[in-house]
């Protein structure tokens, strides 16, 4: 079981048993997947440099064999 599932889990534990947190843990809930999308837009951008790097690279062995 992953990390989200368990946290899940234990969000709705908390819901369920202390209704006062819930928008504490709405906010918790926001937070994450805001962390969640972060980390998947910092995947793409670090996708598209090491593409980018690897273009200038074979630039670079192509001049260099002339």
């Amino acid at each position: 079981m992953s990390a989200i599932h368990i946290f899940y889990l234990i969000l709705i534990k908390s819901i369920l048993i202390h209704s006062e947190l819930f928008t504490s843990t709405t906010h918790l809930t926001y937070l994450l997947n805001t962390e969640i999308e972060l980390a998947r837009q910092l995947e793409t951008y670090l996708k598209e440099e090491y593409e980018r790097l690897d273009r200038v690279e074979k630039y670079v062995y192509f001049f260099l064999n002339i």
